[in-house]
């Protein structure tokens, strides 16, 4: 076959559709994707491939029926691929988590090193509140996926079930260092970490928290400001929420205006009211040039407290 030959029946339909719409699909044109796949499809009715990126974009496209038809006909014409089970999962996952979970498991039988299906099982099983499946899943999937954040949070979600907080603590920060920005997972975080305060023994493990991820900004935040602004007196610790917030404040400059205002309450905690003037004053600025009104309000507040000289209190937030 010359080249001629070869580029028109390697590049007609539905090979050529199908690359069409996965290319839209990756584009978030979900619309021409849906239309090119399904020429696809219709071309050549016994492409597994075809019909399992036709549920993924249909799926999308938020119409779960036609997804799921497409998903289970992929499996039905390619049972052994694990790629197909992986997308009958996903779908299935939003109507009957039961399903989900085995065909997930199928696809890692077939594809033992397939990340995405160990994703659809650890966030079926911790939906379905099975923790101790959840757990031992997640293991396994971050020998394969190491720095997947989304499996370092569901596997927090499900310890933190089970009372184990060090380790829930420690699966947040593992998930924010990796995503920095992810608001669930500091929201999560905090409240681990006043879970772990108010526990029998949460003060003196305080302490360890930092040992988990020491260049945490959002940890050494976190904690300082609870150890700085806390109403309880046992659980206060002024000395070390100056050293976790300057910390903190050194990892990021300075510029961080969050971090500023939880250094500044810390200075206060301490009684160096002068200092901690000057830092909320920092954090009031920079709050303002970033149009972050929630900081620059709680920077107002600490001021007023601060100019009083008084150490600032809040009670901690789940």
């Amino acid at each position: 076959m010359d080249c001629r030959c070869w580029c028109r029946s390697v590049f007609s339909s539905p090979t050529q559709s199908l690359w069409l719409g996965i290319r839209s699909a990756y584009e978030h044109k979900y619309d021409v994707a849906a239309s090119e796949i399904a020429k696809a499809v219709n071309s050549d009715p016994s492409n597994a491939t075809a019909r399992r990126f036709l549920a993924l974009v249909l799926d999308y496209l938020n119409s779960p029926t036609e997804a799921l038809e497409q998903a289970e006909r992929a499996v039905e014409l390619n049972p052994a691929d694990s790629a197909c089970h992986e997308q009958l999962a996903e779908i299935a996952a939003k109507q009957d988590l039961e399903r989900a979970i085995s065909e997930a498991r199928r696809a890692l039988e077939l594809g033992p090193e397939n990340a995405f299906a160990y994703y659809v099982l650890v966030n079926c099983l911790v939906q379905s509140q099975r923790d101790e499946e959840a757990i031992a899943a997640a293991a396994d999937a971050l020998t394969i996926s190491p720095f997947s954040a989304e499996t370092h949070f569901t596997l927090g979600l499900a310890v933190v079930r089970k009372g184990d907080l060090l380790n829930a603590i420690n699966q947040f920060a593992y998930a924010l260092l990796l995503r920095p920005d992810w608001t669930e997972a500091q929201a999560k975080l905090r409240g681990a970490l006043v879970l772990l305060a108010n526990s029998a023994e949460g003060p003196s493990h305080l302490q360890d928290v930092v040992s988990l991820a020491p260049d945490s900004s959002t940890i050494l935040n976190d904690l300082a400001w609870l150890l700085a602004t806390s109403p309880d007196p046992a659980l206060r610790d002024g000395q070390n929420a100056v050293r976790f917030a300057e910390h903190g404040c050194a990892l990021t400059g300075s510029k961080n205006p969050t971090l500023l205002s939880t250094l500044a309450a810390a200075y206060a905690e301490v009684g160096r009211f002068s200092d901690a003037i000057n830092k909320g004053e920092e954090a009031l600025s920079l709050a303002r040039s970033a149009g972050n009104d929630d900081i620059a309000t709680l920077s107002e507040n600490l001021l007023t407290s601060f100019r009083a000289n008084r150490p600032y209190r809040e009670e901690p937030k789940l």
